[in-house]
C-alpha cells in the first residue's frame, strides 16, 4: 500500500541509524494451543508451509528490499526474531533457505541477537544445534506453565523432563541466551501452580 511505503520511507529517512528488530512470522502449527491469539493456521499439511514460504514470504521480502533499494534506504538491522505460529514447523532445509534469503539483504555479522521461538514438542538437540549453525544466538522456549492440569486445559502437554532432555550441555554452550516464556492468566492456574512452575524454571 502507498501509505505503508510512504511511512516506511519517511521513518527510515529520518532515523537512518536507528537499530531495527526484523520480525519474521511463521503462521503454522501442528495443533492449537487454546490460549493463542496469534495469526496462525493449524495444519498437518506441510505443503502449505512450503507454498507460503517460497511463494508469499519470499515475495514479500523481495518487495520490501527492492523498494528500499530503489529509494536508497537501508535498514540498520541489529536483531532478528522468528516468531509464529511456530518457526519450528519448518523442515531444516526450508528454514535454512529462509535464513539464506535474508542474508542476501543484510549482513548477519552485524546482528546482535537472532532469536527463534521454540515449540519444545517439535525439536530435539540436533535441531537446536542446527539453529545455532544458521546464526541463531537466542532460544525462546514456549513453556507457558509446568502444571499438568493447566497444560491439559490449554492443549499443550509438555513435562519438565522434556526441557531437561533439550537443555543439554552442547545446547547451553551454543546459545548465549535461553528464554523461557511464562503466561499468567491461563485456565486452572493458581498462585501455587505458578510458584511451582517458577521453581521448576
Amino acid at each position: 500500500a502507498e501509505n505503508y511505503k510512504n511511512s516506511l520511507k519517511d521513518w527510515i529517512s529520518k532515523n537512518p541509524n536507528e537499530p531495527i528488530l526484523f520480525y519474521v512470522h511463521t503462521p503454522f502449527c501442528e495443533e492449537l494451543c487454546y490460549f493463542c491469539f496469534c495469526s496462525k493456521e493449524i495444519t498437518q499439511n506441510y505443503n502449505k508451509a512450503e507454498n507460503y514460504l517460497y511463494n508469499y514470504l519470499f515475495k514479500e521480502i523481495d518487495l520490501l528490499f527492492d523498494y528500499l533499494k530503489k529509494n536508497k534506504l537501508k535498514l540498520n538491522v541489529k536483531e532478528i526474531y522468528f516468531g509464529g505460529g511456530s518457526p519450528t514447523y519448518y523442515k531444516l532445509k526450508d528454514f535454512k533457505k529462509l535464513v539464506e534469503k535474508l542474508n542476501n539483504y543484510f549482513d548477519f555479522n552485524k546482528i546482535i541477537d537472532f532469536t527463534i521461538e521454540i515449540d519444545p514438542r517439535r525439536v530435539d538437540e540436533e535441531k537446536l544445534l542446527f539453529y545455532s549453525d544458521c546464526g541463531a544466538s537466542r532460544l525462546s522456549f514456549g513453556v507457558q506453565d509446568f502444571d499438568l492440569e493447566v497444560q491439559e486445559r490449554i492443549n499443550r502437554v509438555q513435562p519438565p523432563e522434556l526441557f531437561d532432555s533439550l537443555m543439554t550441555k552442547k545446547v547451553r554452550e551454543k546459545f548465549k541466551v535461553i528464554n523461557f516464556d511464562i503466561l499468567i492468566g491461563l485456565s486452572g492456574q493458581t498462585d501455587k501452580s505458578i510458584n511451582n512452575t517458577l521453581d521448576k524454571v
